[in-house]
């Protein structure tokens, strides 16, 4: 990226035209970084008045910058509105790859926070990111790995509904003495019959939220099965760490980072494994498992 990038009045192409061939010669209105956990993403969009919302809108821990080189590219062109035809679609670019369309720019920078996550993630060399859902029980972390629509949301909810504290519902942040940090959002949850997810901030659900990093306490690898009864089993830390370590997203680009992160969390931690029912059900029988070692929230 350009270090003398400006805000100008820079014009754009229709962005429904737009295609991963003639990205390069779109006209880019401002070009910044965004910094965070040693990963630093080149950002730029065709239209000024959406830089203001963007920046305010980064994620924690996360803040923007001026020039250098950047791990990866995420990219916004704005629609120009048509006096006739269909609606133009604002467009989404992660690299030189269409990403998102959407008619609506707000579904657009929803969309454009969840990329830019995940490429922090992808790239982050300070810390590893594990998908996963996060609550703290008594200054201990339990920590739910698993892919899109496993229910990490659901469970997560459940928690801080019975009294945990919000940390995730999307990634476990972990350092290299095996402790894990809060990374706010709201929490994404999808309702039945709508592709897209609500977003809905924690304190909707009287939820605590986390301010310091703390332990991994216990690592549920869970999925819900409709008929499932909680039969937990319980996993070394070897196999804790492999469970971890299968969701940690900078896995590929440097596994050994990612394993010195996963290992230090799952040695101090409890492991165990099956399937799940309903998340309140689930919860229940987790809170137990907590409050027989002794835990209270």
């Amino acid at each position: 990226m350009d270090s003398g990038a400006t805000i100008s009045d820079a014009g754009s192409v229709r962005a429904s035209d737009v295609t991963a061939s003639s990205l390069q010669g779109q006209a880019w209105a401002c070009e910044l970084a965004v910094t965070g956990f040693g990963a630093r993403i080149g950002v730029r969009v065709s239209d000024a008045s959406l830089v203001s919302p963007l920046v305010a809108g980064l994620p924690q821990r996360t803040r923007p910058a001026r020039g250098g080189a950047v791990d990866a590219t995420i990219s916004i062109v704005a629609a120009t509105p048509a006096e006739v035809g269909p609606p133009a679609f604002h467009v989404l670019f992660d690299g030189e790859e269409p990403y998102r369309r959407a008619a609506n720019i707000e579904h657009l920078l929803e969309d454009f926070d969840s990329l830019l996550r995940f490429t922090l993630a992808k790239f982050a060399r300070d810390m590893v990111l594990i998908h996963a859902g996060v609550a703290g029980w008594n200054g201990r972390a339990i920590v739910i790995p698993g892919d899109t629509y496993s229910g990490k949301t659901s469970l997560v909810r459940a928690l801080i509904e019975a009294g945990a504290t919000y940390f995730s519902d999307e990634h476990a942040v972990l350092d290299f003495d095996g402790l894990v940090h809060p990374w706010l959002k709201p929490l994404s949850v999808r309702k039945p019959g709508q592709r897209r997810q609500s977003e809905i901030t924690p304190d909707a659900f009287g939820a605590r939220t986390a301010t310091a990093a703390c332990p991994v306490g216990l690592i549920v690898s869970t999925q819900y099965r409709r008929g499932a009864r909680w039969r937990p089993r319980t996993l070394t830390p070897s196999e804790g760490a492999l469970k971890l370590m299968a969701h940690a997203i900078a896995a590929r680009r440097d596994p050994a980072l990612a394993m010195r992160a996963v290992a230090a969390a799952a040695a101090r931690a409890c492991t165990i494994e099956t399937a799940r029912p309903d998340a309140a059900r689930a919860v229940r029988h987790i809170v137990a498992l907590l409050e027989s070692a002794g835990a209270a929230p």
